[in-house]
């Protein structure tokens, strides 16, 4: 396999968005016999925000990736949702060896603050996948591609969603946010250690951050993968600047090069930003 496909094949993977697959319900990991209480939420970010990175593997430009969240409040299952979006492509270069155009989509009840619907769109070289799932939260069911019902945790969220979840709780260094997560149907029950604080400099500037580990009760998330470490601003924005992921033949990372922000940080910068470049 050569370095350029290696690549491609892991693109998503600096964002933490690996697919499980599977035809039956399951737990991945070890669900807690206890759990503390949800943790109060804080939502700081806000529709109009636009993270744009560039993913390196190696020294090797693969291509781009944003995450946003859509400027309209969308109703989906009857509930009010924030639309979050993510997307991943290889560049022109590299596309010509393997291409890659992948679209990510969450829809996260903006009063709950978990996940309503999600959707997943690969497209990787001759790679083909649409995954749809529907999340019934007052059932604690969530409806796979509409033909597996699987049993899920309370305010369950999806891999995207949980990123935003964790943006809107208390962050302390040494300790760590409990979130119920699934995925095609596996319930993977997150543990997100806070690690410590670091100030580093990406392409978009430079930031004073929290370093966050996603880790399975149990086992490292992603396993197939090795570990994954995200970088966030140590304010209240908690917005990504740096995600990291051990492959099998090094390591890949998505690295925010520039971003718009909404609410009331529009047309501003984040509180732990310290120097742009």
């Amino acid at each position: 396999m050569t370095t350029q496909r290696v690549a491609a094949t892991v693109l998503v993977a600096s964002l933490g968005l690996a697919t499980a697959f599977g035809e039956e319900c399951e737990t991945v990991g070890t669900v807690p016999e206890t759990r503390a209480p949800r943790p109060p939420s804080t939502v700081v970010w806000a529709p109009g925000e636009k993270l744009v990175f560039s993913i390196q593997y190696g020294l090797i430009t693969a291509g781009e990736a944003t995450i946003e969240v859509d400027e309209a409040i969308k109703i989906r299952q009857d509930r009010p949702t924030y639309h979050l979006i993510t997307r991943a492509a290889s560049n022109s270069v590299f596309s010509k060896v393997f291409s890659v155009r992948d679209r990510v989509e969450s829809f996260m009840d903006t009063l709950e603050l978990h996940s309503v619907r999600f959707e997943k769109h690969l497209r990787e070289g001759d790679y083909k996948k649409d995954l749809l799932i529907l999340f019934d939260q007052e059932r604690h069911k969530a409806l796979v591609d509409g033909k597996r019902e699987c049993d899920v945790e309370p305010h369950v969220q999806d891999i995207l969603s949980s990123l935003y979840y964790v943006r809107t709780v208390p962050l302390e260094v040494g300790k760590s946010v409990y979130v119920p997560n699934h995925d095609n149907g596996k319930n993977y029950p997150l543990e997100v250690r806070v690690e410590r604080r670091e100030r580093i400099t990406v392409d978009a500037g430079t930031f004073d951050c929290l370093v966050v580990e996603p880790v399975l009760m149990g086992e490292a998330v992603f396993k197939q993968n090795g570990r994954v470490k995200v970088w966030l601003t140590d304010d209240e924005l908690r917005m990504p600047v740096l995600l990291k992921s051990k492959v099998f033949v090094g390591a890949i990372a998505g690295v925010l090069t520039h971003f718009e922000l909404g609410g009331r940080f529009r047309d501003s910068r984040p509180p732990a930003m310290v120097a742009a470049r």
